[in-house]
């Protein structure tokens, strides 16, 4: 499952090539890649037949932890030694798992697989100590509350013990009109609700990329329409400015720290 402990395998040439002006300044020097001379410790080979890449990873206390479609799996931080492996129960599939593991809990949203996918009436969450693997809490919900829970949309996102879905407006509201679409954040651990908000209609199509902040993707109807990224709390919003260059936003976002390290998409190239 991993490299032997004893062997490093050299990664080949991976060096940082920025301009030194880029690591300067008056606010410098910045963080930056060494020489390419990093061994690689270890490597987790991927499996025949694996969906590809994990749900999230957690590293918590030289601890490795990978949530998959079917299972949860841990490893030594240092040397990729197998720790434990939680598979849910009764034949479940897991759809969405935290971006992060806050005090060392990571949290899967799980369903049966005959519900097919987006179509579960019910599903679970289920908190993991990464160190243990040991089941802290679970607790079942019905899955209207969250919209759709396939595993490939983009209608639901977890983290720092929170559950972010952008709920797709449904029925009809008072005065015979249809119910616009919602922003929804509930605690993952209870299902309490947080706080709720209409999407607003210059938003366009609404949907979640993160939950701790909550972050979300807009694009105005018509085909061509250009992606925003928007911070959104309970009654606030703030629109991330697409620095000068960039063609749009792409679908990754990070945190680092107090940082969002947000993906830009170029002008393409003749």
């Amino acid at each position: 499952m991993h490299e032997d402990a004893g062997t490093y395998e050299d990664a080949g040439p991976y060096e940082d090539r920025a301009p030194e002006s880029v690591w300067g300044g008056a606010k410098g020097p910045w963080w930056r890649r060494g020489p390419a001379s990093a061994p690689m410790l270890w490597k987790y080979p991927r499996e025949k037949g694996s969906p590809g890449a994990p749900l999230s990873t957690w590293a918590v206390a030289g601890t490795l932890a990978m949530a998959r479609s079917d299972r949860v799996e841990a490893y030594g931080l240092a040397i990729g030694d197998p720790l434990w492996t939680w598979q849910p129960p009764e034949g479940d599939v897991l759809a969405h798992a935290s971006a992060d593991a806050p005090d060392g809990v990571g949290v899967v949203l799980h369903h049966g697989q005959a519900d097919g996918d987006g179509g579960a009436e019910h599903v679970r969450l289920t908190g993991l100590d990464v160190g243990s693997g040991r089941v802290l809490w679970s607790r079942e919900q019905r899955a209207d509350a969250l919209g759709s829970v396939d595993g490939h949309a983009r209608e639901v996102a977890l983290g720092g013990g929170l559950i972010v879905t952008a709920r797709p407006g449904h029925g009809h509201g008072d005065g015979g009109r249809d119910e616009p679409p919602v922003l929804r954040t509930f605690d993952a651990r209870t299902g309490a609700l947080r706080w709720e908000r209409p999407v607003p209609e210059r938003w366009g199509h609404v949907s979640v990329v993160r939950a701790h902040p909550v972050v979300v993707s807009t694009a105005e109807p018509g085909e061509g329409a250009p992606r925003r990224l928007v911070v959104v709390g309970g009654e606030t919003e703030r629109e991330i400015e697409l620095p000068r260059g960039a063609r749009e936003f792409g679908g990754d976002v990070a945190v680092v720290g107090d940082m969002l390290a947000v993906e830009c998409l170029g002008t393409p190239t003749p």
